[in-house]
């Protein structure tokens, strides 16, 4: 039992200090980019073959940002919508229509007909 305890415990610190070595190391790869913009990335990374870019190159140009200005009014609801949820009743979401009135046809699809 207590030869267990011991296996366990020097097992759980040899990974701690495992993790702890490589995050370590990890962290002292990272690069900050040269124009102040505080991104952070890797300089020992595979060039990007379709740039002259590397992987997560911290120099990299960022896309232009674009404000789009504050949002318009919502469109109206055209005129023959059937509007399934006003916030306020689920009613329209009940149908009249039963199963009893639907044809199954044989290739997937169910043809209901209120009159029916």
């Amino acid at each position: 039992m207590k030869n267990n305890f011991l296996i366990r415990s020097t097992f759980a610190a040899t990974i701690g200090c495992a993790l702890l070595t490589h995050s370590a190391a990890r962290a002292d790869d990272l690069v900050k980019a040269k124009d102040g913009s505080g991104v952070i990335g890797y300089k020992d990374t595979p060039k990007l073959p379709w740039c002259d870019w590397l992987v997560h190159d911290p120099d990299r140009p960022a896309p232009i940002r674009i404000n789009p200005g504050p949002a318009g009014p919502p469109a109206p609801i055209p005129a023959d919508a059937i509007v399934l949820f006003d916030g306020k009743a689920q009613d329209p979401w009940r149908s009249a229509v039963t199963v009893a009135q639907c044809a199954f046809a044989t290739s997937g699809f169910a043809r209901c007909d209120a009159k029916a």
